[in-house]
């Protein structure tokens, strides 16, 4: 964006003074303070500066607004003019509309970026979310359906494989696809995400048999015309369409659709359909089909918090206690022996109905001195407990259960690295026996990586306690690895005390979940409505904050006027950022007269509001602010004999503000000059 002003002034001219010392400022609001200072004037003297002058600024805004001051208590500055002035006969801004860049704004933005570099496209007002990057290139987003339960009717191929996470074979030879049987109208595929989840994104890999893709591949013409379906349940009627494909022709369909939907749901379903006694356009094929190689479902796991990071990242841990989550499920493992078939992925299968060897749904190890087994949880994330199936052979528990011996004296670490020795042991058994010890266990582990161990040793020349087996066995049926499925910043606010504007906070967290009315923020940092001094003429006697009652819906009660004066005079005081307030509105109960008035610090007028009745009756009084005025005191005369309520009070700034911190001097009595005004009846 550049500016190009042109000033009403020559060089060395009077208005050459008048000009020096100017600055420019972008903002979204109408206050410079709030917006990026694009340039000051401090080496033009009034000899050298042009009438017509260039500034460039590369920033997004909505308001460009030139400024100049001549403060008194300052020294003057040579060739200065003694006052302020606005001499300018033209100021242009130039730039592209939000969304292109280039020097004739040709070209777009990077797709998922909000607003970019005008002239080179680097991304500057935030990506969408889920991007992160100059251009908005790196997605960080979970695969929300990788390896979870699936279905699909009519199946020839299993429907997994479309949630395996290979793409490197879009052939039914290569194991990595599904199809369904022939001559069928209806297709229909679904993956369960377990819990309602929070969708963002959805790719869908067409089979193509690997052959080149277009108009002569046959795959084309049955991938024409899905739709996809975000539920709470199976029946593909229930959800959300997420896509219904209308546009694509054979040759132009692309073998990976990209769909982008926003919507919350558990279950994600592709299907398809070529009923008779419809007509389909030219090119779809005979029958339905699902032929498809892989479905990616992205979002955040966790539904109510992450989904502003592009990680998904959630503040505090204790936001995920209710949404704890199997992390171990199918991930990748690893064990120091091996006997026979008792491979270690059998340890995280989800099967541990059949608890003996032969059921080959245990790992299992060989005679060893020590048994280390690992599971890779794919990323560092937060643990809360790890639950272990030990190996039964389906026999009564217990002394006389020869496999108790071989799990004494075991441990459990967690490492960012696959050696256990980086990490921390959150477990060791010293106290278990062959009487005592369970068939399963669950154990707290709060800590934070990627890798899980079960570790225990039998090495010789140790003397360890009776019971204890001769050799180290790692006989897992099954480890269940319970954590956040979203990684935790565990930020200082999950630590702090509850913050003073906020109504309710996230159990066992300073995070607050619901603010006083006017805060906004995880911390209620953020104020949208003006907080204020209240003074009344007549005696009130309240034991909490007038403001806070008057905003509320039940409002602040007055008592009936006790002076022979039929009014109740109001007043609030406003301070600092707080004076910046768009409108004023209230209602009142029981008056017949209301008037409402806005000063600024100097206490002169602004704007006024009158609402009467000849009967008591309730009023809706609403006064808008005047632009670009400041409101330091706002005048309130209700006229009554009878006792009235204000509520609903709002106060609303132009735009929310952090961290007001100019301080409400709360006092009973207000300055002398208020306490005249009340009893005279006007400021």
């Amino acid at each position: 964006m550049f500016f190009h002003f042109i000033p009403k002034s020559t060089a060395n001219s009077v208005y050459a003074g008048r000009f020096l010392g100017f600055s420019v400022y972008v903002s979204n609001s109408t206050n410079k303070e709030e917006g990026f200072l694009c340039y000051h004037d401090t080496n033009h003297t009034v000899t050298d500066i042009p009438p017509e002058l260039t500034v460039p600024c590369d920033v997004q805004g909505r308001y460009v607004i030139y400024y100049n001051s001549r403060k008194s208590g300052l020294s003057p500055r040579f060739g200065y003019s003694g006052k302020a002035f606005i001499n300018l006969c033209e100021v242009e801004v130039y730039g592209c509309p939000l969304g292109y860049f280039d020097s004739a704004c040709f070209y777009h933005c990077p797709r998922q970026c909000k607003h970019c570099h005008y002239m080179y496209g680097t991304c500057l007002g935030g990506c969408t979310l889920g991007f992160a990057g100059h251009s908005c290139e790196q997605y960080e987003r979970i695969n929300m359906a990788l390896h979870q339960p699936t279905f699909q009717l009519n199946p020839v191929y299993t429907s997994r494989n479309l949630v395996d996470g290979k793409k490197t074979d879009f052939s039914l030879g290569g194991n990595q696809c599904t199809t369904t049987a022939e001559n069928k109208a209806f297709a229909m595929w679904w993956v369960d995400l377990k819990n309602t989840r929070r969708i963002e994104r959805i790719r869908v890999y067409s089979r193509r048999d690997d052959k080149q893709w277009g108009l002569k591949n046959e795959f084309t013409s049955r991938f024409r015309g899905f739709t996809i379906v975000v539920s709470n349940t199976t029946e593909h009627k229930n959800g959300v369409v997420c896509y219904n494909d209308r546009v694509y022709l054979s040759n132009i369909v692309p073998s990976v659709v990209d769909v982008f939907c926003s919507a919350i749901g558990r279950y994600v379903i592709y299907y398809n359909e070529r009923f008779s006694e419809l007509t389909y356009p030219y090119g779809y094929s005979k029958f339905a089909f699902v032929d498809l190689c892989e479905v990616e479902v992205y979002g955040c796991p966790v539904l109510e918090y992450g989904f502003e990071n592009p990680k998904c990242t959630v503040p505090c841990a204790a936001m995920c206690k209710s949404r704890l989550e199997n992390l171990s499920y199918k991930k990748n493992t690893w064990q120091h022996t091996t006997r026979s078939t008792g491979y270690s992925s059998r340890a995280v299968d989800g099967l541990y109905t059949d608890r003996s060897y032969s059921g080959n749904q245990c790992a299992a190890t060989g005679d060893s001195y020590f048994a280390l087994w690992w599971v890779d949880l794919g990323h560092v994330s937060r643990i809360d407990h790890i639950v272990m199936y030990f190996r039964t052979d389906n026999e009564p528990w217990g002394y006389s259960n020869g496999l108790t011996s071989y799990f004494l004296g075991f441990s459990l670490y967690i490492s960012n690295t696959t050696n256990r020795l980086d990490g921390v042991r959150c477990f060791h058994d010293k106290t278990y026996t062959k009487q005592t010890i369970p068939d399963h266990v669950s154990i707290d582990c709060p800590y934070v990586g990627q890798y899980v161990f079960y570790y225990n040793e039998r090495f010789p020349g140790i003397k360890y306690p009776q019971g204890y087996s001769k050799y180290a066995y790692g006989d897992l049926c099954e480890v269940e690895v319970y954590g956040c499925p979203s990684p935790v910043a565990e930020v200082p606010k999950c630590s702090d005390p509850c913050p003073v504007d906020c109504e309710q906070c996230y159990p066992g967290t300073g995070w607050c979940t619901k603010c006083k009315p006017g805060f906004e923020g995880a911390a209620c940092e953020i104020i949208c409505h003006a907080k204020t001094d209240v003074y009344v003429s007549q005696p009130l006697t309240y034991g909490g904050s007038k403001y806070d009652a008057m905003f509320s819906s039940t409002g602040l009660f007055f008592p009936k006027p006790k002076t022979p004066y039929p009014f109740t005079h109001i007043i609030l005081q406003l301070y600092g950022k707080n004076s910046n307030i768009a409108k004023v509105s209230l209602h009142v109960e029981k008056a017949s007269n209301v008037t409402v008035s806005l000063y600024d610090s100097k206490r002169s007028y602004i704007k006024r509001r009158m609402e009467s009745s000849r009967e008591l009756q309730s009023f809706n009084v609403n006064i808008v602010n005047n632009f670009n005025s400041f409101v330091t005191y706002i005048d309130m005369i209700v006229h009554t004999f009878e006792p009235f309520i204000i509520s609903n009070l709002r106060l609303p700034l132009r735009e929310c503000v952090k961290n007001i911190k100019e301080k409400i001097p709360c006092n009973d009595q207000p300055p002398e000059f208020l306490r005249q005004a009340m009893q005279g009846g006007k400021m």
